[in-house]
């Protein structure tokens, strides 16, 4: 999906000159549809109307932050069957009463994962010395790594306590509450 198949191509989308500029062949190739598109503005939003649960007030409005977080989203809905579905082909998720429903699972899961994204960012900031320098360590492609493959480790640990929290499970709760 472009850039949030790669954290480090979430610098390029926060720097428009980049995003249409040397880099727009990689981030907009042929497979890339307006769905595609329309998703990670839906996954971008969905991030930058719930910052309030992030506790590093800093972060709340930096867009590259934001970036990486849509990207994290995007990483643990590669990790279930209907979310790498939903990715590959958003087109009949991002519509109607199933585009309700999949804004409420991805919120949801949003909330499940951030206090675990607090809590890295938190040691991140201990093994720094107290020191968060959020405006650089979301360029430093050491932290955009380790930071996903925590966010990831912190999903699968969730899921494996309670299939109920895993994607799929939550998004099919939801219809059926829907119906």
């Amino acid at each position: 999906m472009g850039s949030l198949t790669d954290p480090l191509n979430c610098y390029a989308t926060h720097l428009k000159q980049k995003l249409f500029g040397d880099d727009y062949t990689k981030i907009f190739s042929r497979k890339i549809k307006a769905e595609n598109i329309y998703f990670g503005k839906l996954l971008y939003d969905l991030v930058n109307e719930n910052t309030r649960l992030l506790e590093n007030e800093k972060i709340r409005d930096y867009g590259l932050a934001i970036f990486f977080f849509a990207y994290a989203l995007s990483e643990m809905m590669r990790e279930d069957p209907l979310g790498l579905r939903i990715l590959e082909n958003p087109k009949e998720f991002i519509v109607g009463d199933k585009k309700d429903i999949l804004k409420k699972t991805l919120t949801k899961l949003w909330e499940l994962m951030t206090p675990d994204i607090n809590i890295d960012l938190q040691e991140y900031a201990e093994e720094h010395d107290n020191f968060f320098d959020y405006k650089n360590v979301f360029k430093n492609s050491s932290f955009v790594a380790t930071m996903s493959r925590k966010i990831k480790a912190d999903y699968t640990r969730l899921t494996r306590r309670s299939n109920d929290d895993s994607f799929a499970k939550m998004y099919e709760k939801y219809i059926v509450e829907h119906t």
